[in-house]
């Protein structure tokens, strides 16, 4: 069971809450769930790992913005993902709302971002270096985020 935390105490949520970068709404700050410290480090311990492992990117065409590139991924917005920064700092949310706020989620310059599905299906992963790797697994042997990297 997750242990979710208040979004005030989330040490990014000023990136959701603060006027001088971007205050959502209301109905979309119900639907990011901060996890508490101890619950993401055990699911997202090196989960980067599984893309700095693999080549598969997600194309961006020239004059294509990442927020169509993402809209073209076949993830449902009402899919629920993880939203991890490092193995102490992650939320709970849907992938629409990903999609949909991305860059207030995926800084440049300073953040490597991954998300995933509780079904493993899939993994995106964001580089500080504006880079997305998008990598789909096979269903019957999906990766387990916390055996990454040991």
């Amino acid at each position: 069971m997750k242990e979710y935390i208040n979004i005030k105490d989330f040490r990014l949520s000023w990136r959701w809450l603060d006027p001088k970068h971007t205050v959502l709404p209301p109905e979309v700050l119900e639907r990011i769930r901060p996890l508490s410290p101890q619950a993401t480090e055990q699911i997202s311990t090196n989960i980067m790992d599984f893309c700095r492992d693999t080549v598969e990117f997600l194309r961006i065409e020239e004059n294509e913005t990442t927020a169509s590139a993402l809209a073209k991924l076949p993830i449902k917005d009402e899919t629920e993902i993880i939203v991890s920064w490092d193995s102490n700092t992650a939320v709970n949310t849907t992938w629409g709302i990903f999609r949909n706020y991305w860059d207030d989620f995926c800084y440049p310059s300073s953040d490597d971002v991954s998300n995933w599905p509780e079904t493993r299906e899939w993994l995106l992963c964001y580089f500080h270096e504006e880079v997305l790797i998008y990598k789909k697994f096979q269903q019957s042997n999906p990766p387990d985020p916390r055996s990454a990297g040991r």
